[in-house]
């Protein structure tokens, strides 16, 4: 309690993360540690030593909410880098596109996350500070649910820590019983979190990319963050048109419009943040997720229940029948032919392709259930023209075949 004064503008000593503390403890220890615990049950998960070595829990010693013992939280300036944050002697840091690590600054590497959900010892060449400089802050920044560390997240799901890759693959739950569960995983994925207000670090430098689906010159994306309604909605740049919007209670508004824009960066009614992971033969963009549900029928979901398209490989489209929902399987799944190209969008068996300016849906068995116009009209099936699986396989930019 504060008798007198105030505490504002004084540092944290660690990393609050919901009810998690990462901080670093035991002042007076031979080794120094890093601490990441849960205030819930004052269990210690796990113990990073500057030896390269690490304690599992369940512990109730060396704990980041102990403020008072030996064993506690210690003095620790927080400092932001270059998809990094520093706690006085400790990095974490990605230090590739598939690589986090925790690293004592004597070099000793006492954790590694990889993208495939796998976690790894001391292996010095993935140290933090193979570069000395922390690097200007970029894409480092803390919610109140989730530390962002560039492709990575630390966040809080259901009471428990998971560290979990953008692609989709969870490398680590700490429970708040203080046991740990390493990966690969695709539950507890800290990518559904909602963002939020940063609380320290920044977001520049973060990938734009990552809160749309960008197909040519078309984007699906989540948009009007104070909207009552959640919206998924798909636009075209060249004409600044919206073609289609869905809204989460199973209904859709159909173009053209400029309001509701993907490309819309600065509006309200524009894109928002929105994380985007991919599934069995699914692609969920925050609260929306696109699955086929079925060899035959592709759906567009709200994560309610309500179904506002389905798509059908006889070229037809129909709407809310939840039945054919993208989360009676609540369980995204591990990412299985599901991928984006600089042209289409495939998931299983259908493709969202953009052919002559405009985007099409369609089904690998040669029927066109959509045509989205650039002019923001759409045009429903079945046709068997701009069939998106005339187009060559690319470079895949996201998911995996």
């Amino acid at each position: 309690e504060v008798l007198a004064g105030t505490k504002d503008g004084c540092d944290e000593d660690y990393l609050p993360i919901g009810d998690w503390g990462i901080a670093r403890t035991c002042e007076t220890c031979s080794f120094s540690r890093l601490s990441i615990s849960s205030q819930a049950h004052g269990q210690t998960s796990q113990v990073f030593r500057d030896d390269g070595t690490y304690q599992p829990g369940p512990s109730t010693d060396f704990n980041a909410f102990d403020l008072t013992g030996e064993q506690g939280v210690t003095r620790a300036s927080i400092v932001y880098g270059d998809k990094a944050v520093q706690i006085r002697d400790w990095r974490i840091r990605q230090v590739d596109s598939n690589h986090l690590s925790v690293t004592n600054e004597n070099g000793n590497v006492s954790r590694i996350y990889r993208s495939d959900g796998n976690v790894y010892g001391n292996s010095g060449g993935f140290g933090g500070y193979i570069i000395d400089d922390l690097g200007k802050p970029t894409c480092a920044y803390l919610t109140s649910s989730f530390l962002q560390i560039g492709d990575w997240r630390f966040g809080e799901i259901t009471s428990h820590l998971s560290v979990t890759h953008k692609d989709g693959q969870t490398a680590m739950i700490y429970r708040h019983d203080g046991t740990i569960h390493p990966g690969p995983h695709t539950d507890y994925n800290a990518w559904t979190l909602i963002d939020e207000e940063v609380l320290a670090g920044t977001k520049e430098g973060c990938e734009k990319s990552g809160d749309f689906l960008q197909i040519g010159d078309w984007r699906l994306a989540r948009t009007c963050e104070t909207c009552s309604f959640s919206r998924l909605s798909i636009s075209s740049q060249a004409h600044g048109q919206t073609s289609q919007v869905f809204r989460d209670d199973g209904t859709y508004q159909p173009g053209p419009s400029t309001d509701f824009n993907a490309f819309d960066l600065t509006g309200e009614q524009g894109v928002t943040r929105a994380s985007i992971v991919y599934g069995d033969k699914a692609v969920q963009i925050r609260d929306w997720r696109i699955r086929q549900v079925h060899p035959k029928l592709l759906s567009v979901t709200n994560e309610n229940g309500n179904v506002s398209r389905i798509y059908r490989s006889d070229g037809t489209v129909h709407d809310n029948i939840k039945e054919w929902s993208g989360y009676i399987n609540e369980d995204l799944g591990e990412p299985t032919c599901a991928y984006l190209t600089s042209k289409f969008l495939q998931l299983g068996d259908w493709r969202f392709g953009e052919i002559g300016g405009h985007l099409s849906v369609t089904h690998k068995d040669g029927l066109t259930a959509m045509i989205y116009r650039h002019d923001g009209t759409i045009h429903s099936g079945p046709r068997t023209d701009y069939n998106a699986w005339t187009l060559v396989d690319d470079e895949v930019l996201a998911g995996t075949k």
